[in-house]
């Protein structure tokens, strides 16, 4: 089992030490993936539940979150007549 193992993992060590075009792309990648989760994330999405509400629960926050914007998308929905002749 241990030997299946190793060869696995070999082959795809040296399948990566063999590509050329494939690390630049892994390089750019990795990145992209860095500039995303470590640079973007903390501008474009905060965390609101860390913030503490009077008295809220996080569960209790999320809850009203979800009913309020039920709310809005329900006063928001256009009535389209489908009985014009």
């Amino acid at each position: 089992m241990k030997k299946i193992i190793k060869n696995v993992f070999n082959f795809y060590v040296e399948g990566f030490r063999s590509m050329t075009l494939g690390k630049t792309l892994w390089l750019i990648i990795l990145i992209k993936l860095f500039i995303m989760f470590c640079i973007l994330r903390p501008f474009f999405f905060p965390r609101y539940l860390n913030e503490e509400k009077l008295g809220e629960t996080k569960e209790e926050h999320v809850a009203g979150e979800l009913i309020d914007r039920g709310i809005k998308e329900k006063d928001n929905i256009l009535l389209i007549d489908t009985n014009k002749k």
